[in-house]
């Protein structure tokens, strides 16, 4: 397998779809970072005559951090990952349904992410996680240069995304015998 081979292949690709449209667009693997923490929530409560607090478990919260470089070998590339850029940034708005009220219309559906990257973004059944991203970085990396084709559009070389993906958990993780052993990465 050559080196393209390995970056055109699904399971090798970063995979971020809507969950409102489930259409959605697929990035190269070219992760410059990723991180996954595991916050848990504790309830404590000082009592008289004891050292330490009683603490309850109230929940985890799994966040999961990315960031891709997103390369064009050519014009007609950059053009393209522009394009899927857009489709990204697009999936960071809810969808709305008319309202004789305002112009806007009335939030029908938040603006949900359905992520996956090989076995290591993924539910214990290798399906894509469900989550929101707090928020989309998008930077071009100005040091690799622009296409600068006529008409005085630009279109970057390079260019640099991350977000953080808040996950939604769609199944009950534990540590009991029944539980799903294959969390968090599939092996």
């Amino acid at each position: 397998m050559s080196y393209g081979d390995f970056y055109t292949n699904d399971e090798q690709q970063l995979q971020i779809k809507s969950a409102i449209e489930k259409s959605g667009v697929n990035f190269r693997a070219f992760l410059t970072d990723i991180s996954q923490t595991f916050a848990q929530n504790w309830q404590t409560e000082e009592v008289y005559g004891r050292n330490d607090p009683i603490a309850s478990w109230a929940s985890t919260k799994r966040t999961i951090s990315l960031s891709w470089d997103v390369p064009a070998a050519n014009l007609g590339e950059a053009k393209e990952n522009l394009e899927k850029c857009n489709k990204l940034l697009a999936m960071s708005y809810p969808s709305y349904i008319a309202s004789g009220v305002s112009k806007m219309g009335i939030v029908a559906k938040n603006p949900l992410l359905l992520v996956k990257f090989a076995n290591l973004v993924c539910d214990s059944n290798g399906n894509p996680l469900l989550g929101w991203a707090d928020s989309i970085s998008w930077k071009p990396v100005l040091d690799m240069g622009m296409f600068n084709p006529s008409g005085g559009k630009m279109y970057p070389k390079v260019i640099s995304l991350s977000f953080n993906l808040n996950v939604l958990h769609q199944e009950l993780l534990g540590q009991e015998k029944s539980r799903p052993k294959k969390f968090p990465f599939k092996i």
